[in-house]
């Protein structure tokens, strides 16, 4: 999420995180190939997508990814929480 979220801390929490990494090639090819581009951020996404080559376009959005993953080590990980991996869930 891009917005600041609180969960009180004795709530019980389940986390399902993908590997940033999956993220980030998976966000260069749908905004390149797939995204509508209906709104100023996705248009400037694709733009960049057409004009980077993977490595570069993965390496300048890293950083956002890293704030996303602190922000859920800062909120939502405690002793009540389940952490799991999405490449590891089983459907």
């Amino acid at each position: 999420p891009r917005f600041e979220f609180r969960i009180p801390p004795d709530s019980k929490t389940v986390l399902l995180v993908r590997d940033p990494r999956d993220i980030l090639v998976s966000l260069y090819f749908s905004v390149k190939h797939s995204h509508a581009l209906k709104n100023e951020s996705i248009m400037r996404a694709n733009s960049d997508a057409n004009i980077m080559s993977i490595d570069e376009f993965v390496i300048e959005r890293a950083q956002s990814i890293l704030g996303i993953y602190q922000a859920y080590e800062a909120n939502l990980i405690n002793e009540v929480s389940k952490l799991y991996r999405y490449e590891d869930v089983d459907v």
